[in-house]
C-alpha cells in the first residue's frame, strides 16, 4: 500500500551504532522527504507510524479499553457502547483497523488507540490518511487531540483542549471540527465549525492540522477548510487519538442490523512534523543580485547594462555620463535625490520575516553634511514588478556623514518585519540620496531572517474604551487609532471579535454605522501587530431618537401566542378580545399573565395598554400591577370592575427606571363568563 522507502535517519543511526530518539519515533517506512498533503514546506518529520508491522507499536500507541459505558445514543437504540481491545488490529498490509461491532441488541463495541503519555507534541503539523467506517451503521470515525488538563476551567483552551479535527457522523459530504474547553460539566464550552469533505464516504482521504501558538488550520485532502484562533488554541502538549464511536449525527441502521461485525475504519498512516528553523538568507550581497556593483569590474557601468538594478528617477542631467551608475572604475553606485537605484529581489515574503541592511557610503560632490543622507526603501508593488504602483514598507535613513570623502558603514538590523498582510508579496529595494549633490554607495546587503528575535505584543492603553453616545437612526463614526501601542513600532490592525450589529470596524481602526435601536452596546475588539494580539471592550451607548421614546417591549397579540408571557390560570389569545387588529388576550376566572421588561439605560418608563372587563361581580376586578424584578412588593397602577374597551397609559415611578421590571395583568373572578380583555401592551422609555 505504501512506498517501502529506506530511512536515511535509520541508516545513519545503525552506522553510528545507536538509535536516535528521532529514529525511534519516525517509522523507517516513512519516506524521508514526506510532506503534508497541503505540500507546505518548512517541516521536519518528528513522529510517524505507517502501520506496516505485525502488531501495533506499543511504544507509540495504547489501546483504549472502557471501564464504563460511554455516552448512550438512545435515539438509535444504542443504550451502551464500549472501547474494547479486540476491535483494534493491524491488517498486515499497512493499515491500523478499528472495527465496529454489534455485541447485542442495544450494545456497540468499537476500537480506539491514543498516544497518551507516549507522544504528546506541542505545536506542529499532524496528519492521518484514513478510510472512514460506514457512517450509515451509526458509527463515526474520529482523528482528534486531547490535552491532559482539558478539565481545568479558565475560559480558554490554553491549558488543554479536546480538538476534533474531524468526526464522520453524517451521511453527506461534510463534517465538523470541534474544540472543547473547560471540562465537560457546567463550565464546558465548545466551538463547532462545519466544513465540506467531497468524497469522504469512499476511499482514503487525508485529514490534517497545522498548529502554532496563534492558530490551528484544519485541512482535508491538503485543502485548508477552517481555522481556530486566540483562546481556542492550546498552548500545551496534546496527545493523538484515533477512534471509532457510536454516532451522534444522522441516524442509521444499527437497530435493524444483526449482531456481529458492522464496519471498520482503516488508518493508512499517522505523521507529524515540526517547523524547521529557517537560517538567514542573503537576498542581496556581494555578487548575489550585484550587491557589490562589480558585474563589469573596471568600467563605468550604466543602468542599461547593469544586471538587476534599474533607475526609477528618470533621466540624469546633472552629470555628463547621464545614466551611469558609477563615475569611475571603483564600481560604486551613485546616489542622488533623482537617481533612484531599484532592484527586484524576487523574494516572496513570509509573515515574520525580518530584514537587515548593510552598506558603505561616502559623500561626494555638492554634499551637505549637516542635512543630507542616504535612504534605503523596502517596498512592494501592486503587480509584483518594478513598473507597478509602489507602496513603501519602510524607509531607512543613514546617519549624517561625519568624514568628508571617507567611507562610512551603515548596519541596521530588523528595519522591517513582514506581517500577515505582506505574505506572498515580492519585496523590492530602492537606494537614493536626498541632496542635489551625490554620494557613492558600495557593498550593499539585504538579509532576511526567518523571524525577529523577539516580539512585544501590542497593548490597548485604555480598557475598556468608552466612546461618545450614538443616537438611533443617526450616522455615527469614530476611530480606535491611538488607543493601542506597540513597543516594536509594528503597524497595528484592528477587528471586531464579537458579532457586529450596526457597527463596522476597518483594519485601520476607523468605525462607522447607523444604530437602529437604543441600547448599551458592547463589543470585543482586537488589535494585532501581525504576530500577537490584545483585546478590550468597546462600549457605545445608543440613545433613543429625541423625537419619540424608545419601545422597550410591545405585544399587540397578533402573533396569536402568549409565548412571551408567563401565564398562571386560564389565558388565551382570541379574536373577540381584540382592541385593534385580529387578536387580543382573554383572562378568564382567576388568571395572571406576567412579563419581564428591561429598562436599563432608560428613564420615564411608561406602560400603555387597552383593557375592558365583562360580567365581573362586585368584589371582582382586573388589576394592572408592576414590581422591580427580584423583589416581592407589587404596586397597583389601576383596579377596575366594569369598563368599556379603551386605551390607557401610566407613567411608572422613578424606581422603575434603569432596572428590570415585571408587569402583570390579573383577574380574581370565579366563573367562566367573568373575564377581562387586554390588548396593545407597550412599554416605552426615554
Amino acid at each position: 500500500m505504501k512506498q517501502q522507502a529506506t530511512s536515511v535517519i535509520t541508516a545513519i543511526a545503525i552506522a553510528c551504532g545507536s538509535i536516535s530518539a528521532l529514529a525511534a519515533t519516525v517509522d523507517p517506512q516513512t519516506p524521508v522527504d514526506a510532506l503534508p498533503a497541503s505540500e507546505e514546506t518548512g517541516w521536519s518529520l518528528e513522529f510517524t507510524d505507517e502501520f506496516n508491522g505485525a502488531s501495533l507499536d506499543a511504544t507509540k500507541w495504547s489501546i483504549d479499553v472502557s471501564t464504563k459505558t460511554r455516552s448512550p445514543r438512545w435515539d438509535r437504540g444504542i443504550d451502551d457502547w464500549w472501547f474494547v481491545a479486540e476491535n483494534v488490529s493491524v491488517d498486515g498490509i499497512g493499515n491500523l483497523v478499528l472495527d465496529v461491532s454489534k455485541f447485542d441488541a442495544n450494545t456497540m463495541h468499537t476500537g480506539s488507540v491514543s498516544s497518551k503519555n507516549l507522544y504528546e507534541p506541542t505545536y506542529g503539523y499532524v496528519e492521518a490518511r484514513i478510510q472512514i467506517a460506514d457512517s450509515t451503521k451509526d458509527t463515526h470515525t474520529a482523528f482528534w487531540l486531547q490535552g491532559q488538563n482539558q478539565s481545568n476551567v479558565d475560559g480558554t483552551g490554553n491549558d488543554g483542549a479536546e480538538v476534533d479535527i474531524f468526526e464522520s457522523a453524517w451521511f453527506s459530504d461534510s463534517t465538523k471540527a470541534v474544540v472543547h474547553i473547560d471540562g465537560y460539566g457546567a463550565d464546558h464550552q465548545a466551538n463547532t465549525k462545519p466544513y465540506k469533505t467531497p468524497g469522504i464516504h469512499s476511499g482514503y482521504h487525508t485529514y490534517g492540522m497545522e498548529w502554532n501558538e496563534h492558530v490551528m488550520n484544519i485541512y482535508y485532502d491538503g485543502v485548508l477548510k477552517t481555522q481556530y484562533e486566540g483562546t481556542w488554541v492550546p498552548q500545551v502538549a496534546e496527545f493523538l487519538w484515533l477512534s471509532d464511536g457510536a454516532s451522534f449525527g444522522d441516524i442509521g441502521t444499527f437497530s435493524s442490523e444483526p449482531v456481529g461485525w458492522l464496519t471498520s475504519a482503516k488508518f493508512d498512516y499517522v505523521r507529524t512534523w515540526q517547523a524547521v528553523s529557517v537560517t538567514d538568507l542573503v537576498l542581496v550581497g556581494g555578487a548575489k543580485m550585484n550587491g557589490d556593483f562589480n558585474s563589469a569590474a573596471g568600467t563605468a557601468v550604466t543602468f542599461a547594462n547593469t544586471p538587476g538594478w534599474y533607475n526609477l528617477g528618470g533621466a540624469q542631467t546633472q552629470v555628463a555620463t547621464n545614466n551611469n551608475i558609477t563615475f569611475d572604475a571603483s564600481q560604486n553606485l551613485v546616489a542622488t535625490s533623482a537617481r533612484i537605484a531599484a532592484l527586484n529581489t524576487g523574494y516572496a515574503m513570509v509573515a515574520g520575516d525580518a530584514f537587515d541592511i548593510r552598506y558603505v557610503w561616502k559623500d561626494d560632490w555638492n554634499w551637505v553634511d549637516a542635512t543630507d543622507n542616504i535612504s534605503v526603501s523596502l517596498f512592494v508593488t501592486d503587480d509584483d514588478t518594478l513598473a507597478g504602483v509602489r507602496t513603501d514598507l519602510v524607509i531607512d535613513v543613514s546617519p549624517l556623514s561625519s568624514q568628508n570623502g571617507s567611507y562610512e558603514t551603515v548596519a541596521h538590523d530588523g528595519i522591517y518585519t513582514a506581517t500577515a498582510l505582506d505574505a506572498g508579496k515580492v519585496i523590492f529595494v530602492a537606494i537614493q540620496g536626498d541632496s542635489a549633490g551625490y554620494a557613492r554607495v558600495d557593498n550593499f546587503e539585504l538579509v532576511r531572517h526567518s523571524a525577529p528575535a523577539s516580539n512585544d505584543a501590542p497593548a490597548f492603553t485604555v480598557s475598556p474604551i468608552n466612546k461618545a453616545n450614538a443616537t438611533v437612526d443617526v450616522a455615527y463614526s469614530g476611530s480606535l487609532a491611538g488607543s493601542a501601542t506597540d513597543a516594536n513600532g509594528d503597524t497595528l490592525t484592528y477587528r471586531l471579535v464579537s458579532t457586529p450589529t450596526w457597527l463596522t470596524l476597518a483594519s485601520d481602526g476607523t468605525f462607522s454605522g447607523t444604530p437602529t435601536q437604543a441600547a448599551a452596546d458592547s463589543w470585543t475588539v482586537e488589535v494585532s501587530d501581525g504576530t500577537d494580539t490584545d483585546t478590550t471592550t468597546l462600549n457605545i451607548t445608543v440613545d433613543p431618537a429625541s423625537s419619540e421614546p424608545a419601545t422597550l417591549f410591545s405585544d399587540d397579540m397578533e402573533s396569536a401566542s402568549l409565548s412571551a408571557w408567563t401565564v398562571t390560570g386560564d389565558a388565551s389569545v382570541k379574536t373577540p378580545a381584540a382592541y385593534n387588529g385580529t387578536y387580543g388576550v382573554e383572562l378568564k376566572k382567576t388568571t395572571i399573565i406576567d412579563r419581564i421588561v428591561s429598562t436599563l439605560g432608560y428613564t420615564n418608563i411608561t406602560l400603555s395598554y387597552a383593557r375592558r372587563t365583562l360580567s365581573l361581580a362586585g368584589a371582582e376586578n382586573l388589576r394592572v400591577r408592576w414590581k422591580i424584578q427580584g423583589t416581592g412588593t407589587w404596586y397597583d397602577l389601576e383596579t377596575l370592575n366594569t369598563t368599556a374597551y379603551a386605551n390607557h397609559s401610566k407613567l411608572l415611578p422613578v424606581a422603575a427606571e434603569n432596572t428590570s421590571i415585571v408587569i402583570r395583568f390579573v383577574t380574581n373572578a370565579n366563573k367562566n363568563n367573568e373575564k377581562a380583555y387586554v390588548d396593545d401592551i407597550v412599554v416605552t422609555g426615554e
